[in-house]
């Protein structure tokens, strides 16, 4: 299920993580986003700009996220919808994006800004697939990476929000079969590519080290909050993932604890 194949990529960047997850098409959403210590909003066979009304309940939701600066994640669909939910513009491109894709750094990027993108890489592999894109970044975005088929492949808001088009979560083997599924729906040259590419490497763990370093990050400015307001010893963090799979929509809570309390 979708629910197995993104626990497994959360934990590539986290082994310790304890998984819930929650059905979000049906409107399950936290009642605030202090729930949660991070989100990560993931893939959906929907469209950003499609009218259904739990799309729209999420578009709130993301807005009250960046109201309050908490640490999100946005990964193909929830790329998009971040995208559109701030202000941007999805659009639905003139053929699909499949295989594995490429993202190079934005030129004028300072990478050295972004501290969680530990460690740096040249360029970021992942497989895709996806025919919507993100035209317009939202304002006050700025640009991480993209590459000829997606310009707009990566962005960030601040340092709190940050996403990719791409599926980091998905393995070589399941889109090979699912290109298959979806033979029809592509041209010969697209599919042909497509499939050569898989040979390639592809940057799964990395990603998923950079989500639980980002959510690491916000939750040590959280804990020298509270260690400041004398409040508690901040000995475990939750990391919240809204996702619609293949064929469903969850929404996953992870829960992660620090490493000391794990051993004990």
């Amino acid at each position: 299920s979708m629910a197995e194949i993104f626990s497994r990529f959360i934990r590539l960047g986290n082994p310790k993580a304890s998984i819930r997850f929650y059905d979000a098409l049906r409107g399950q959403l936290p009642s605030h986003t202090s729930e949660c210590d991070s989100y990560v909003i993931t893939g959906s066979p929907s469209s950003a700009y499609d009218s259904e009304s739990w799309i729209q309940k999420l578009e709130g939701f993301i807005r009250n996220l960046h109201e309050t600066k908490s640490p999100t994640v946005g990964i193909c669909f929830g790329h998009q919808v971040i995208a559109k939910a701030l202000g941007g513009l999805v659009t639905k491109g003139p053929g699909w994006g499949i295989g594995v894709h490429s993202y190079k750094w934005s030129e004028d990027l300072k990478l050295s800004e972004y501290e969680w993108f530990s460690p740096a890489i040249n360029s970021i592999k992942a497989v895709a697939s996806h025919q919507d894109c993100v035209v317009n970044l939202p304002k006050g975005a700025t640009l991480l990476a993209g590459s000829q088929f997606c310009p707009n492949g990566m962005f960030a808001v601040d340092d709190h929000i940050w996403t990719i088009q791409t599926h980091p979560e998905l393995s070589k083997a399941f889109v090979k079969d699912l290109y298959n599924m979806r033979r029809s729906r592509f041209a010969d040259d697209t599919y042909h590519d497509a499939i050569g590419s898989l040979s390639e490497s592809v940057d799964a763990p990395t990603i998923s080290a950079w989500i639980a370093k980002h959510t690491q990050l916000h939750k040590d400015k959280r804990k020298k909050r509270r260690m400041v307001l004398n409040d508690d010893d901040g000995s475990r963090s939750m990391l919240c993932s809204i996702a619609r799979g293949v064929s469903y929509a969850v929404f996953a809570a992870l829960v992660f604890k620090q490493l000391l309390l794990v051993a004990n």
